[in-house]
């Protein structure tokens, strides 16, 4: 989830974000900016994983950083809908229910 409980997803933005105060405060800060920071803080603090993910000629493709990074620079429509996704409470709530039954 990004945000809420995800203490770690808020340290690593505010780290990120830092060098940019300035210009996140004058409103300056150039869009492509601030899009490449926040694909580093999902990619270090919100996406955990993948499966079923290929390149352009459908080979699979490794779950790392930089092509966590590259997916989410290259596909913003896929982007947008993750974070909006990544902070619906709700869709976090019936995992915490599943882990609560299994103990």
């Amino acid at each position: 989830r990004a945000g809420g409980a995800n203490k770690k997803f808020a340290r690593i933005f505010a780290a990120k974000t830092k060098p940019y105060e300035r210009q996140m405060q004058n409103g300056t800060l150039d869009e492509a900016v601030a899009e490449r920071v926040m694909a580093e803080t999902y990619a270090d603090a919100v996406i955990i994983g993948w499966r079923g993910v290929n390149d352009p000629e459908g080979k699979a493709l490794a779950f790392t950083k930089k092509n966590v990074v590259k997916l989410l620079t290259d596909l913003p429509d896929l982007f947008r809908d993750i974070q909006e996704q990544a902070g619906k409470v709700a869709n976090f709530r019936l995992e915490a229910q599943e882990e609560a039954a299994k103990n």
